[in-house]
């Protein structure tokens, strides 16, 4: 099962903790919705220490509809809501890491945060989105033994017909494509990567996509402690190619 963990740029932190948004009401004005941020301790990351906390993020869709019982009588259905929740680690070098559950959910829950709490002093939340250059960091990842390119996702590559592109393969980046790619000014969107494999000893590689606005995929179900060994290391190195 794949999971997502996103690196975000720390803009400000809020100093007391656990906060609450103002409420945000849904559509027909009847409900009412409020993210919460409270600290949840360390997380099992060893290497370095990272404080962790969580999300309390109630989310719902309005509608009006009619919903019928087993003896025919009917009610109004006014909308429907789900009590979502996720993670956040915070470094000392001012980085925010989110997983825990779907990408959609976390980026709609950390836009609550951020318009939430505007006005709330120094107990404030904002980040923002970082953007990596997926150039660069090829450059330094080949020179490396930390990860090998497997494949690249292009756009904006200023070829007649050509929109989007993939290329993949065992030795892709010396391909005569990804050269000729290069040569434009198209932007790498996502590089997938074999990374060492921190669950099964015994493989040598896991599959993993980086994305340029900082989303790791893993193509694995992994624990806390691993999806942090996988992601940290090539977090460190793509926080020297943001742009």
């Amino acid at each position: 099962m794949p999971q997502s963990i996103i690196m975000q740029k720390l803009i400000k932190f809020p100093n007391e903790l656990p906060v609450e948004t103002t409420p945000f009401n849904s559509g027909d004005n009847k409900q009412s919705f409020k993210t919460t941020l409270k600290s949840l301790g360390k997380t099992e990351y060893i290497d370095e220490e990272l404080s962790k906390f969580q999300v309390l993020h109630p989310i719902g869709d309005s509608f009006v509809g009619k919903g019928y019982l087993e003896d025919g009588s009917s009610y109004d259905l006014v909308a429907v809501s789900t009590n979502e929740s996720f993670n956040v680690a915070k470094s000392d070098n001012e980085f925010l890491y989110f997983w825990g559950s779907k990408k959609a959910i976390i980026e709609h829950g950390i836009k609550r945060l951020i318009d939430g709490t505007i006005g709330a002093g120094n107990n404030r939340y904002d980040s923002k989105t970082v953007t990596i250059d997926l150039r660069a960091l090829k450059k330094e990842l080949e020179d490396g033994a930390l990860a090998s390119i497997k494949g690249g996702w292009w756009r904006e590559l200023m070829i007649a017909d050509v929109e989007v592109a993939y290329l993949g393969g065992g030795t892709v980046t010396e391909s005569e494509n990804w050269n000729d790619y290069e040569k434009t000014e198209g932007i790498i969107s996502a590089l997938r990567l074999d990374v060492p494999n921190p669950i099964e000893k015994n493989k040598d590689i896991l599959s993993v996509l980086l994305t340029k606005e900082g989303n790791l995929v893993v193509y694995k179900k992994v624990d806390e402690k691993e999806l942090f060994e996988i992601a940290i290391p090539l977090f460190n190195i793509a926080r020297k190619h943001l742009i």
